[in-house]
């Protein structure tokens, strides 16, 4: 017997028209769009259609966004139940929603809620990130640690794929100095580095994106957790934490 996990994405899947194939196939998809459009206050189905990059890349937009069309996603197009589930940052609400852990409702308010405080975060304090490609841990670790602005280590995707986090100046002296510090095993500029900066203040991961305080009267609105159906690992222990019954 075949068994399924079902892996949300986080944010950074957006894309112009994401979900409107959905939207205009299922009457499924069309109540949960008009929906979410009611919750969080705004059209955010026009956008996600017909919006640009650009609209798409405001943390306000995306997370609410990539929530939406992968919970929809989900719902219309999977064809067998999952025996596990789980998410990658943001998509950990998916899965959380999905595992009938929390409502539909219940996921997108504290997405919304999530979304706007990153938002404000970052407006707060301009940063960015960079992938580092092909690198021990430990030597973009050390990098990053000798650095007098805010760098640090943010996701550790996979081996030799590290994404570092941080002021925008901190974040672009540590690539030069990833790419010529000419340390054993290290490759110089223009070769395998790979240090690629994602020039995009509203990628929040850092400490350089100040206080994270969820508006509470958005988030305690009688949200309801349950007991998870399906196995669900969660990505800051990879342990599972759900068995179903």
């Amino acid at each position: 017997m075949s068994k399924h996990a079902f892996v949300f994405p986080g944010q950074g899947a957006q894309f112009s028209g994401m979900g409107k194939q959905l939207y205009e196939s299922s009457a499924e998809a069309r109540e949960l769009f008009e929906q979410a459009n009611e919750i969080l206050g705004f059209r955010i189905s026009d956008i996600m259609f017909d919006g640009s990059e650009e609209d798409l890349r405001q943390t306000r937009v995306t997370q609410p966004a990539v929530f939406l069309h992968s919970y929809v996603a989900y719902k219309v197009l999977a064809t067998a139940e999952p025996q596990m589930v789980a998410g990658h940052s943001l998509g950990e609400f998916t899965a959380l929603v999905a595992n009938k852990c929390l409502s539909f409702k219940d996921g997108l308010y504290l997405v919304k809620a999530r979304a706007r405080a990153m938002q404000h975060a970052t407006e707060r304090e301009p940063g960015t990130m960079a992938a580092i490609l092909g690198l021990d841990d430990k030597i973009v670790e050390q990098v990053c640690d000798a650095i007098e602005e805010v760098v640090v280590a943010a996701n550790y995707n996979c081996p030799g794929q590290l994404v570092i986090s941080g002021s925008v100046k901190g974040i672009e002296e540590a690539c030069v100095k990833l790419c010529h510090t000419g340390m054993p095993g290290v490759p110089k500029c223009g070769s395998t580095c790979g240090a690629q900066a994602g020039r995009n203040k509203n990628q929040p991961d850092s400490p350089a994106d100040g206080p994270r305080t969820l508006d509470t009267k958005c988030t305690s609105h009688d949200s309801r957790w349950r007991q998870p159906l399906y196995r669900m690992w969660p990505r800051q222990s990879a342990a599972r934490a759900g068995i179903k019954n």
